[in-house]
């Protein structure tokens, strides 16, 4: 069956790769595994032999047909034939009986932002994600501050997450080739959260703001939140801790929320 442009479709066919997807999430006996567009079954084939439960959700009719042939077998394979953007993960981990889950699946690239937001979301009820994705948003997932890739990105999936970038992939190793490279990333949510994001509303007006002009200093980026009041703005930096003379780009994730929590005692 060949891949559907309209989808976005690059199937990963080197056997290595594969197996190393499925090392890097550590799958045990007792887990629920949420897969993302599983397409021929590549990873889907290993992810059944060590899960307690293997969730693959597939748009694609047609190879939806071929997982339910492939699988007819497997009591712990499940197929859920949906567009994923429409899927609850919360409600789906929860009506399974399971309190979390790990998720695994190749993300379509014309849609990462849509389903990174999806997925960090539902950070409640994952343990951990292992994630393909496009290169260059693998480096700013996990870019540190001070680096030209530190953005939005970075710090929305920094304070959510601990990511870790476990190998790239080539061209070559998919059916037919991108255009791009891609990286395996993890997401790591188990354990207690690096970051308390009290307030995720101002969290995200206060990213937002600060990298919209990234190359000025914060007390110029994050003028438009305070109509002007540069006084107000100052204060507010100063309770949260952050130098008002640095760049966005070389703010530590952490210091957005603090200036969120400042910020939001003076409204």
């Amino acid at each position: 069956m060949k891949a559907k442009k309209s989808l976005g479709q690059h199937f990963l066919i080197d056997g290595s790769a594969i197996r190393q997807i499925v090392d890097a999430a550590k799958i045990g006996a007792d887990d629920l595994v949420i897969e993302i567009g599983p397409g021929r079954g590549a990873l889907t084939g290993l992810l059944v032999k060590q899960a307690a439960q293997v969730l693959a959700i597939e748009i694609d009719e047609d190879m939806c047909h071929i997982l339910r042939r492939q699988f007819a077998n497997d009591k712990n394979f499940s197929l859920v034939a949906a567009d994923v953007q429409l899927v609850d993960l919360c409600e789906l981990v929860q009506n399974q009986g399971f309190s979390r889950a790990i998720l695994v699946g190749n993300l379509p690239y014309h849609i990462t932002g849509i389903l990174m937001r999806q997925i960090l979301s539902a950070r409640d009820v994952l343990s951990k994600a292992v994630i393909m994705v496009q290169r260059e948003v693998a480096r700013r997932i996990t870019a540190k501050p001070g680096n030209k890739d530190y953005g939005v990105l970075t710090t929305v999936t920094q304070i959510n997450c601990v990511p870790q970038l476990i190998f790239d992939l080539p061209p070559s190793y998919f059916e037919p080739p991108p255009k791009v490279h891609s990286s395996v990333l993890r997401l790591q949510f188990d354990g207690a959260p690096q970051f308390i994001v009290e307030d995720q509303d101002l969290f995200l007006k206060v990213v937002h703001a600060s990298f919209q002009q990234r190359r000025k200093m914060l007390r110029n980026t994050l003028r438009s939140l305070f109509d002007g009041n540069d006084d107000l703005l100052i204060e507010i930096l100063q309770e949260a801790g952050v130098d008002a003379t640095l760049r966005p780009e070389a703010v530590p994730v952490g210091q957005f929320e603090l200036i969120a929590r400042a910020w939001d005692k003076r409204r």
